[in-house]
């Protein structure tokens, strides 16, 4: 087991706790009211109107989400309808869609080719809470 000095347990705590921007080395105000989960399969986010692939979800809460893209970076202020795809975990050759509407709060570019986007969720259905949840570890 490693000992961590105070500096090391704080550093820790404050990426664990919210966003950290590495350009500016400040902390981001942190403003989820719940914890967000993980995925660990894989649902495709596609623009309602168009059904234009936007991305992939990384991990959600009850009242926000993220968004990575390899597109474009997403317009911040915009309310989006979604379409959420998913491969159905009971059944392999059947896909699980649901329907999702959200405001784009913040968008970094992760790396040269990669935005993630942050959202909050202004109104979702049953079926994709029930499909978010499904898909996290």
């Amino acid at each position: 087991m490693q000992v961590l000095g105070r500096v090391q347990i704080e550093y820790l705590v404050i990426i664990k706790a919210g966003r950290y921007n590495n350009k500016k080395g400040a902390m981001l105000d942190e403003r989820r009211n719940y914890i967000r989960k993980s995925l660990s399969s894989t649902v495709s986010v596609f623009d309602s109107k168009t059904n234009e692939y936007i991305g992939l979800v990384a991990d959600w809460s009850k009242d926000g989400l993220l968004i990575t893209s390899s597109v474009n970076p997403i317009r911040v202020g915009a309310v989006f309808r979604y379409m959420l795809l998913s491969q159905s975990p009971n059944h392999s050759d059947t896909t699980d869609r649901a329907s999702i509407q959200a405001e784009s709060v913040w968008c970094e570019q992760s790396s040269p080719s990669f935005y993630g986007t942050g959202f909050k969720i202004t109104a979702i259905s049953a079926d994709a809470e029930k499909l978010l949840d499904a898909s996290c570890h």
